[in-house]
């Protein structure tokens, strides 16, 4: 994926809340809910280089592998067929402000948020990607699902 200071990147955040929010979710309904999984995860890097869009999952000791794994790719890579929907989008951007409210309110996560934006370019990156979440719309999510989450873009891992 690129990086933080690409004007793809709000999108990336808003996937990686469709995916693996809990309960709201796709694929913590469609591998936890049905227990193939015992949670997901995910995040899009906020970097100053191109970076990854992480996305994954908690599975049970004696759970499917194949299976959990194919309903994981299947979810990720089938937002090109199955694009995210202006309710999500919305709950996204919801709870992005939220948490950038939050943020904001505490000095220490301030802090924190303010070096991870200095050390992706300039301190005021955390605001300018704030303004740009609140104005990402649903077009520009689906077109950048549709350029950045393919086959030759993926690699999978078991840990």
């Amino acid at each position: 994926m690129p990086s933080l200071t690409s004007p793809d990147y709000p999108a990336f955040e808003i996937i990686a809340n469709t995916l693996t929010d809990t309960p709201n979710g796709r694929l913590h309904k469609r591998l936890v809910e049905q227990g193939l999984a015992t949670g997901v995860f995910g995040w899009a890097d906020r970097n100053a280089e191109p970076g990854l869009l992480n996305a994954g999952a908690v599975l049970r000791q004696d759970g499917p592998l194949a299976e959990a794994e194919r309903v994981l790719i299947d979810t990720v890579e089938g937002l090109k067929n199955e694009p995210i929907t202006q309710e999500e989008l919305q709950r996204t951007q919801v709870q992005w402000v939220k948490e950038m409210d939050r943020t904001l309110a505490d000095p220490q996560q301030l802090c924190l948020a303010l070096s991870e934006a200095i050390a992706a370019g300039d301190w005021r990156l955390l605001f300018a990607l704030r303004d740009r979440m609140q104005a990402v719309t649903l077009a520009q999510v689906n077109a950048v699902a549709q350029r950045w989450l393919l086959p030759s873009n993926r690699t999978l891992g078991r840990f």
